[in-house]
């Protein structure tokens, strides 16, 4: 979609702190004056930011929530979203119904009844809503992609992505979400490698098996073992294989150098059978 108009674009900037602080650098300091308005900051600790000062010195309104930025009379064009993965669903439903177009940060949701709620929420506002993964949009992938849609390298069969990222206890530490299940409200939040820190990677590879340059290939059956190392709520260590439905495999395991590797035939692949135990076992929604 492309927007023309002379006057700035409006942005609500919700969370300024973690990977909130590096969007609100990014609009601050890398946009063309006029071309970006920033309209209001959500966050309840906004005072821990290093931001904080320049919004001060900016006089830019601060709220707690989103619905007390709406509420209070003000709109924005775009609602960037940064907070904790469980608000996701519900700030960006609130700032659809208000009008506004929304930037998510990854992963979109907790779990697919949330992910649905957005859709609706979108299609109902006209508005448009995107998810941060931005590494799809790198040079790299984009020719990656187009190779594979021109069956430079073959057919591709299975693409595999290997890593380990150094998360220790500080990590788990850091707020009071990070490895949890649930929130004290009953709040689903199931942070885990694959929802967050390495959601990247997942994506990019359903991305590049997409038939067209703008699709992702959809996952029709799942395999995966997780295992817990760290004393937390759910697990740090995942394996897992997913078919597509051209019967492609995809392998996703954590491991500490970065790596990614795919296999290609001329001819198509056949579905084999797969054998795995599940190593970990809880009540969920549909995640």
């Amino acid at each position: 979609m492309t927007i023309q108009s002379s006057k700035p674009v409006s942005v609500l900037m919700v969370a300024i702190g973690g990977y909130g602080y590096y969007y609100l650098k990014t609009l601050l300091e890398e946009f063309p004056p006029g071309d970006v308005e920033l309209a209001g900051v959500v966050d309840p600790n906004s005072r821990l930011s290093g931001h904080y000062p320049d919004l001060l010195k900016r006089k830019t309104p601060i709220f707690s929530a989103v619905e007390d930025f709406f509420q209070s009379g003000r709109t924005a064009d775009l609602t960037v979203i940064a907070s904790p993965i469980h608000y996701h669903a519900e700030q960006s439903i609130v700032a659809l119904n208000n009008g506004s177009h929304v930037l998510c940060d990854k992963p979109v949701a907790v779990t697919v009844q949330d992910v649905d709620e957005m859709i609706s929420a979108r299609d109902a506002s006209g508005r448009w809503l995107m998810v941060g993964y931005q590494w799809s949009y790198s040079d790299a992938i984009q020719s990656l992609k187009r190779d594979i849609l021109r069956s430079v390298f073959g057919k591709p069969r299975r693409m595999r992505t290997l890593r380990l990222w150094p998360r220790d206890e500080a990590y788990y530490r850091r707020n009071d979400w990070a490895g949890k299940i649930m929130d004290c409200d009953g709040r689903w939040i199931l942070d885990s490698p694959a929802n967050n820190a390495m959601a990247h990677y997942l994506h990019n590879m359903l991305y590049l098996f997409g038939d067209e340059i703008n699709l992702s290939a959809k996952p029709v059956e799942l395999t995966a073992e997780v295992y817990r190392v760290f004393d937390i709520e759910n697990y740090d260590t995942v394996s897992c294989r997913i078919l597509t439905g051209m019967w492609n495999c995809f392998f996703m395991l954590p491991m500490r150098r970065r790596r990614m590797s795919g296999r290609f035939s001329s001819s198509s692949s056949r579905r084999r059978g797969l054998h795995s135990t599940n190593r970990h076992r809880q009540s969920s929604p549909s995640i």
